[in-house]
């Protein structure tokens, strides 16, 4: 196992966009945390700023940290979960490994692992992060409430595995790598929105709409309505009008995620086994 994830890691490691990806990732969660605190500071003593709590401290750190790691997870790990795949078409190198002995199996394991350890490595980034701005900035560190969201931790890991697993598919799907970061995209963006509220409107208002993949990863971790209270009333808006919640649930979304993971593993797999390399 531990050989396959590393043969993994030396393709990956010096490949350029994998770099500048991740760089973004590095820098871009502190960068726009920072911004959401200062938009907070600005606020500060006036009336906004008793219905806008502060970001950075427990333990709305975590929801807050999270939810601006949900759209990096979204764009910068989705888009190497499509470079883990096309880059193997690229180079042609997926029928390298299989004539220097690598079963199609063992290639397959080699990308899911890959996969683990980077959202792996991303969630713990998550958790410094959250944890450093926590502790730096809450007056009174008290341990139920520095554990109190705790479980974003495990969440943010699920959604990580979720998108890429997602984008992972659709590599194998479309093969070229502009193909796919163009439909992972468009589904998301377009597509499944679009399929959502034309149920919505159309047929019938029904929560069914909240389980689709892509909106079931997002709700693992929802924008934090105590940070923008304006959610929080269009949750009760809804909730009033049609009777719905406006999130899934975290048992929802998380039970739904691990589906879909499994779902969209399953049909990789599948795909690698039924087409030429």
């Amino acid at each position: 196992m531990l050989h396959l994830l590393r043969l993994e890691w030396l393709k990956l490691k010096n490949y350029i966009p994998f770099r500048v990806l991740m760089l973004l990732y590095v820098i871009s969660m502190p960068a726009i945390f920072f911004l959401f605190q200062s938009i907070h500071a600005q606020v500060d003593g006036t009336e906004a700023s008793v219905a806008i709590s502060d970001p950075a401290i427990f333990p709305i750190v975590w929801t807050v940290m999270g939810y601006v790691g949900n759209w990096l997870n979204f764009f910068t790990m989705g888009i190497i979960g499509v470079l883990l795949v096309s880059n193997e078409f690229s180079y042609k190198t997926l029928r390298q490994g299989v004539i220097t002995g690598l079963t199609r199996k063992q290639i397959f394991a080699s990308k899911v692992l890959i996969m683990m350890a980077l959202a792996t490595a991303v969630t713990v980034f998550y958790t410094v992060l959250s944890l450093g701005f926590g502790f730096f900035n809450t007056e009174y560190i008290i341990a139920d409430k520095v554990m109190e969201n705790a479980h974003y931790i495990a969440l943010f890991w699920l959604q990580c595995m979720g998108y890429m697993s997602f984008a992972f598919f659709t590599a194998w799907l479309f093969r070229s790598m502009a193909l796919s970061v163009i439909f992972y995209f468009f589904w998301t963006m377009f597509i499944e929105v679009g399929i959502r509220w034309a149920i919505f409107w159309w047929l019938t208002p029904t929560r069914a709409i909240h389980f689709f993949p892509l909106n079931a990863m997002e709700d693992l971790v929802p924008i934090p309505g105590r940070f923008m209270p304006v959610f929080e009333d269009l949750a009760e808006q809804m909730l009033k009008e049609f009777g719905m919640d406006l999130f899934l649930t975290p048992m929802e979304s998380t039970i739904s995620t691990i589906i879909y993971i499994l779902i969209f593993l399953g049909l990789s797999f599948w795909t690698l086994n039924r087409r030429d390399l």
